[in-house]
């Protein structure tokens, strides 16, 4: 009986930890291999300087938006949910020492970046990005690193 006890128990703390899992990534940033030539990219964000470098891999893209001539370009942020563009519109920037917290929203989402920097000499920071839309949420812990290139 006490064996049975174990089992279910242990069945149950793998079920729930699959469920925080799912919960996590309810809102699917897609990977793109290139930075939008809509705007003028500075930052991309990456799982890791590595795959950016080997794999082009983007999941968030930051930089400017030229609307037109009457009106100052825009800092916004670009990510792909459901193999579509989301421009998000930066709202809040915080700079305190190596901690860096940028807000953007749009189309219903508001993406928030927790940063951190870890390597000063490349501009590399270690970051919480949490996406949001109603009752949904994801978190990712990317790197966010200067495009250098023109991928």
């Amino acid at each position: 009986m006490r064996f049975t006890e174990i089992l279910f128990a242990s069945f149950l703390l793998v079920l729930c930890s699959c469920n925080q899992s799912n919960a996590k990534r309810e809102i699917p940033l897609t990977v793109v291999r290139q930075s939008s030539n809509l705007i003028h990219c500075d930052v991309i964000f990456a799982s890791s300087v590595k795959k950016m470098e080997e794999e082009n891999e983007i999941f968030i893209q930051l930089g400017t938006l030229d609307t037109n001539d009457e009106e100052l370009p825009k800092q916004v942020a670009i990510v792909r949910i459901n193999d579509q563009p989301v421009f998000l519109y930066n709202v809040k920037t915080e700079q305190h020492g190596k901690q860096l917290n940028q807000d953007y929203t749009g189309d219903g989402y508001t993406l928030t970046l927790s940063c951190n920097e870890t390597d000063e000499a490349n501009a590399v920071y270690d970051c919480t990005c949490t996406i949001k839309k109603g009752s949904l949420k994801s978190e990712y812990r990317l790197k966010r690193m200067p495009n250098h290139h023109d991928y």
